[in-house]
């Protein structure tokens, strides 16, 4: 026991830093990992790593600074290697700022905490410890923990909050006890100030570039209680459909007002109607006469297209060639014949209009059916797939379920199989003959097969005929706009390769989504060679014309984008969701949308899943600029003025005593040794005389300042007047006091950096 006491006398300045770090580290991993026995060994062993880094800086000062270097970096790489996935990160923000609630926690996550988080705790409170001791530093890295409980809105445990206190305390009281005058020094004033503003520096940098949710937490429960959002009126009409499509103009001043509550797993892009042809003068879209028409009624039409299912679809694919064999080969299917089973599953969202009647159902690309919670007025189904009322629109507090195919995962793994590598003919071809093989046996699982083949080849037929009525208006398309699809597309074969590069080209060239900029010149070409800046309808519209002067099949759609909050689940649309984006026919897989205007799960660019879960993140870049700006021209003042006042003040000094008459030279000079870093050698030097005050200067400095008292005295006391030789005297003893106080203060804090460093940075080396 006495051994133990003795050794945790002894290394306290050490072991009590090191149980601080792990505290810290440990009330982090609580918030993701709750059996966290193993990686709290790891903790402990990259916390005791990280120390033995600190000591070995400590008393290797080159060779430990580059090994720090080193080291940092080695780990800076594996945590960015962790996280990045196919977002660069995104999703690791959102699972380390919500708690692990919205993604679920991943082995790579734990571990990019491992060598980041705990080193850095470590690390800093090593050095704001051991080095250079600032209770100030070790509060605000204890914060953090308890400031990420709080981002993520949970309770952190009393147990972490009073360890984390004590720890803090104790480390306080170790250095505030005094050993026979020897405890610890607290040194570097200069080096304090250049520390703080560093901290506070980089403090305001990084909070400024932490992604920040776009919308505060539960807004929308605020809104509903107080704001009555519901009542507010529109800036246009969504209610109904319209001949002409909107334009950028009516996406820059919404009502805000929400029109629906959405409940699901996930809430997909939900179109409100198509259109067919382009206003080449009006730069906008016009529907054909009969696009809002019903074509169909709603329960033969979900009768049908329940069969377009994917997954049923390499069924389909699979039987044909077990019947006859080569059947796939013939179509370059075979991957698909035998490859990883395509899981296209079926969604289901709850909808609740919020005082909002329309004329139409909510539809996303692949609906499949939608079921009335309460009774609803007489529907059908248009050409472009919106599920629309026959006369009346639907109450104001109308409630259904919508149902529909999987929007993305399918169609990624599907064409991945190969499943759309095929033309427009060969895909026509290959259903038709589909059809007839699998109808043939009369067996009743093969003919279930043989109507999903007949809905895929309906579905084909009915794009072919859509996209030969936009044929005339596609020849009007200008040639640069051709010319520039074709650059993008060139080499590419398949349909869907030519839709991606086309979605993806404005976001990876520099193009701006900004709904407050108004153009000069509305008209595609402008947008696309020139401004490169507008709002979601100029960017789908741009995107439709270039796919259609390549042959793609594709129309352009206006509906919306929910809004995701803080409640599991649980999605909002208002009107300023309101969205405009295309909707392109991919052979052997349908209607599919597409989004050129930001990184989406619709175009590939973002990883699948990582947009829901309840919160959105966004750094404000802005922000970051102008706090690096602002706090680095403050450092730079900061250093300038500690710098500079000093030697600033002596100039005006010196042009003082410089002027003045010899007995007020002497009285100036001695105030100036007595009241400045004179103070720091002699305790209350206003309480001693002249004489005693210039001995003690004297004695401490080994230079002698005795006859300025002697000098002052006989002006001030003695009635005689000095001369201006007595002045050149009295200003040449001045300065070299001065200099002797200056010496000395250095001279003595090197001494106590070495004696520190003896003492508890480099054992064995007193000097």
């Amino acid at each position: 026991m006495e051994n133990i006491r003795d050794l945790f006398k002894e290394k306290q300045e050490l072991i009590l830093p090191f149980l601080l770090s792990v505290v810290l580290s440990f009330s982090m991993y609580d918030i993701y990992e709750n059996g966290f026995f193993v990686w709290g060994l790891a903790i402990i062993g990259v916390t005791i790593a990280a120390f033995a880094l600190g000591e070995f800086v400590n008393k290797h000062n080159f060779a430990g600074s580059v090994v720090l270097v080193v080291v940092t970096f080695l780990c800076l790489s594996a945590f960015f290697r962790l996280i990045a996935g196919s977002d660069y990160g995104s999703t690791f923000q959102l699972w380390l700022l919500t708690g692990s609630d919205k993604v679920e926690t991943r082995f790579e996550y734990l571990l990019a905490l491992l060598i980041s988080f705990v080193p850095f705790f470590a690390i800093c409170i090593y050095y704001f410890s051991n080095v250079l001791y600032r209770m100030f530093f070790l509060t605000l890295v204890s914060i953090i923990p308890c400031a990420l409980y709080v981002k993520v809105l949970t309770d952190i445990s009393t147990f972490y909050l009073a360890l984390i206190a004590l720890i803090n305390v104790a480390i306080l009281l170790v250095h505030l006890r005094v050993e026979d005058g020897k405890g610890r020094t607290l040194i570097g004033s200069k080096a304090a100030i250049l520390s703080i503003n560093t901290f506070i520096f980089a403090l305001l940098a990084v909070s400024s570039a932490i992604p920040k949710e776009q919308d505060a937490r539960y807004y929308d429960r605020f809104e509903a209680l107080f704001m009555d959002s519901t009542t507010r009126p529109f800036k246009m009409d969504y209610t109904d459909f319209t001949d002409m499509s909107g334009n950028a103009d009516n996406y820059r001043d919404f009502a805000n007002r929400r029109m629906y509550t959405i409940t699901g797993n996930y809430a997909p892009y939900f179109k409100r109607q198509c259109f067919d042809s382009y206003d080449f003068t009006l730069d906008s879209w016009l529907a054909f006469g009969d696009s809002n028409e019903i074509i169909s009624e709603r329960d033969e039409w979900y009768e049908l297209h329940s069969r377009q299912s994917l997954s049923m679809l390499q069924n389909a694919v699979k039987r044909a060639d077990e019947l006859s064999p080569g059947f796939a080969e013939k179509y370059d299917m075979a991957s698909l014949a035998n490859g990883i089973d395509v899981q296209d599953n079926v969604n289901t969202v709850m909808i609740y209009s919020e005082n909002f009647a329309a004329k139409y159902y909510l539809s996303p690309s692949r609906v499949i059916r939608v079921r009335d919670m309460v009774p609803a007025p007489e529907a059908g189904v248009t050409k472009s797939g919106v599920i629309r009322f026959k006369e009346s629109p639907h109450a104001e507090d109308f409630a259904y379920a919508v149902d529909f195919m999987d929007e993305y995962y399918a169609k990624w793994r599907f064409i991945a199989e190969g499943g759309s590598n095929v033309d427009n003919e060969q895909c026509e071809q290959m259903l038709s003959e589909m059809v007839d093989i699998l109808s043939a046996t009369g067996e009743g699982s093969d003919l279930d097969l043989a109507a999903t083949a007949q809905i895929f080849l309906n579905v084909h037929e009915e794009a072919m005929e859509y996209k030969a009525r936009c044929t005339k208006n596609t020849e009007r398309i200008s040639p640069e706009i051709k010319e520039l699809a074709e650059s993008i597309t060139d080499g590419l074969t398949y349909d869907h390769e030519k839709a991606d590069a086309l979605a993806r080209y404005f976001i990876q060239n520099g193009y701006r989504y900004d709904l407050e900029y108004i153009a000069e010149d509305t008209s595609p070409e402008y947008f696309l060679f020139q401004s490169k800046t507008g709002s979601c309808s100029d960017y789908a519209s741009a995107f439709v014309l270039m796919a259609r002067s390549v042959g793609l099949t594709v129309r352009y759609c206006e509906g919306f984008v929910p809004d995701i909050t803080s409640r599991e689940n649980t999605f909002v649309i208002k009107d300023s969701c309101a969205h405009a984006y295309p909707e392109v026919y991919l052979p052997n897989i349908g209607w599919t949308a597409y989004e050129p205007t930001v990184p989406s799960p619709y175009n590939g660019m973002q990883e699948q899943g990582s947009n829901t879960g309840g919160v959105q993140l966004d750094i404000d870049t802005s922000l970051v600029s102008t706090v690096i700006s602002i706090m680095g021209i403050v450092m730079v003042l900061v250093i300038l003025g500690v710098v500079m006042i000093p030697f600033i003040d002596e100039w005006r000094f010196r042009n003082a005593i410089s002027k003045a008459r010899p007995d007020s030279a002497v009285i100036m000079a001695y105030k100036r040794l007595s009241s400045g870093k004179a103070k720091r050698l002699i305790k209350k030097p206003d309480t001693k005389t002249a004489y005693e005050f210039t001995e003690k200067i004297s004695k401490i400095t080994g230079v002698d300042s005795t006859k300025l008292a002697f000098m002052l005295e006989n002006s001030v006391y003695g009635g005689s007047r000095l001369t201006d030789d007595d002045k050149t005297y009295i200003i040449e003893c001045y300065d070299m006091a001065r200099r002797g106080i200056d010496n000395f203060l250095s001279n003595k804090a090197k001494s106590d950096r070495k004696k520190f460093r003896a003492r508890f940075g480099r054992p064995g080396k007193n000097t």
